[in-house]
C-alpha cells in the first residue's frame, strides 16, 4: 500500500490517438464519478489498476459543464471495446503521468467522436450484452414490403431508384461503408431468423443513431408470436427546437408500447418504419445495458472530440490515456 500525507487538488487526463503510428489528435478528458474513486484507490493500492479497457464511440453528446464529474457508466453510442495492452509511468509536459495504451484492432471504418476508458476488462457479461443489432451496412438482411432484400445505391441516386436502400455518403454516417436511407413512409423488416433478446432487461435501452434531415419519428417494432412492442424514436425527445444533424436517440425497453406482452426470447421480426415524407439515414441500432454509476465496472473517463477522427478501412489505431495526479503536500 502507498502511504502519503497531503491533499489531491487536481486530476488531469488526456487522450492521444495515433493512426498507423502518426499522432492525429490530443483531447482532454472528463472523469466520471467512478473514475475519481478509482484514481484515489489506485494511489492507495486498493485496486490493481485504474483501467482495464478502452472504447470508441460515435455520439456527439456533451460532457456537460466544467468542474463536475460525469454520471455516465458507458459511452453514449459505443462501437467497440479493446483491452489495455500496456500500463506504465511516463511524463507529459514535465509532469509524471500514468500511461494506459490500447490498440484498436477492428479494421472497419469509423468516424470517431468519443473516447472512453473503463475500469473493467472485457470478460464481463455487461460488455457481452452491449451489442449492435444492425449497423445498416450493405448486405444486412432487411426486406422491403414485397419480401425482396434492400439493395445498395450509389451516391446521387435518382427518384427512380428503389427506396429504401443502402447508400454511401460519408457526410451522413459514422459506422462502416453505408447507411440505410428511408424516405416517405418507408418500412423495412428483418425476419430471416428468430432472435433471443431475453438478455435485454426492462431498464436497458435501445439506441438508434442516424442523420435526421427533418423532424420525423422512426418506429422500431420488435415482434414475437405473443405480441409486439413499438418504440418511437423522436429526434426532438424533449420538445426542443429541431435542428438537422446526426443524432443518437435512446429509449428504455420498458418505454415500448406493448413490451410486456412480447416473448423476448423468441423475436420473430424487427420492423423499422419511417413515419412521414422526408429523408432519414440510419447508421446503427444497438442495445445499451443499464449500469449504476457507482459500479466497480464501468466508464472512468470520457472525451468528446473537438473534431471527429476518420478511421479508414484497414488502418490501425493506438490510443494512449495519460492520467496526471497533482498533490499539495
Amino acid at each position: 500500500m502507498i502511504e502519503f500525507s497531503g491533499k489531491m487538488y487536481n486530476m488531469n487526463g488526456i487522450y492521444k490517438v495515433f493512426i498507423d503510428g502518426e499522432l492525429v489528435a490530443e483531447q482532454k478528458n472528463k472523469l466520471t464519478l467512478l473514475g475519481r474513486s478509482n484514481a484515489l484507490k489506485t494511489m492507495l493500492g486498493l485496486v490493481p489498476s485504474f483501467a482495464g479497457s478502452m472504447g470508441i464511440g460515435i455520439s456527439s453528446k456533451s460532457n456537460g459543464s466544467s468542474g463536475t464529474y460525469l454520471d455516465m457508466s458507458d459511452l453514449d453510442f459505443s462501437v467497440g471495446r479493446y483491452p489495455i495492452t500496456a500500463a506504465s509511468l511516463g511524463q507529459n509536459d514535465d509532469e509524471d503521468v500514468l500511461v494506459y495504451t490500447a490498440r484498436i484492432t477492428d479494421t472497419s471504418r469509423y468516424s470517431i467522436t468519443e473516447l472512453g476508458l473503463y475500469s473493467n476488462k472485457l470478460s464481463s457479461n455487461f460488455e457481452a450484452d452491449n451489442r449492435i443489432i444492425f449497423n445498416f451496412e450493405s448486405g444486412d438482411p432487411l426486406k422491403l414490403s414485397d419480401n425482396t432484400y434492400v439493395a445498395s445505391t450509389a451516391v446521387g441516386a435518382t427518384s427512380s431508384d428503389v427506396i429504401p436502400n443502402f447508400v454511401s455518403d460519408l457526410s451522413n454516417y459514422r459506422i462502416g461503408s453505408s447507411c440505410l436511407r428511408l424516405t416517405e413512409q418507408d418500412s423495412v423488416t428483418f425476419n430471416d431468423s428468430v432472435l433471443d433478446m431475453g438478455y435485454v432487461a426492462p431498464y436497458d435501452s435501445f439506441v438508434l443513431a442516424g442523420y435526421f434531415a427533418n423532424n420525423v419519428t422512426v418506429n422500431v417494432t420488435f415482434a414475437s408470436a405473443s405480441g409486439s412492442a413499438v418504440y418511437g424514436f423522436d429526434p426532438t425527445p424533449n420538445n426542443e427546437t429541431f435542428a438537422a444533424g446526426y443524432k443518437v436517440l435512446s429509449l428504455e425497453k420498458n418505454q415500448g408500447s406493448g413490451y410486456a406482452a412480447v416473448d423476448w426470447s423468441r423475436i420473430t421480426s424487427i420492423t423499422i418504419q419511417h413515419t412521414a415524407n422526408a429523408t432519414t439515414r440510419l447508421d446503427g441500432l444497438r442495445v445499451k445495458k443499464y449500469k449504476t454509476v457507482d459500479s466497480v465496472e464501468g466508464l472512468v473517463s470520457r472525451a468528446l472530440l473537438n473534431t471527429a477522427i476518420e478511421k479508414p478501412f484497414g488502418s490501425v489505431i493506438d490510443i494512449q490515456y495519460l492520467l496526471e495526479m497533482q498533490m499539495v503536500m
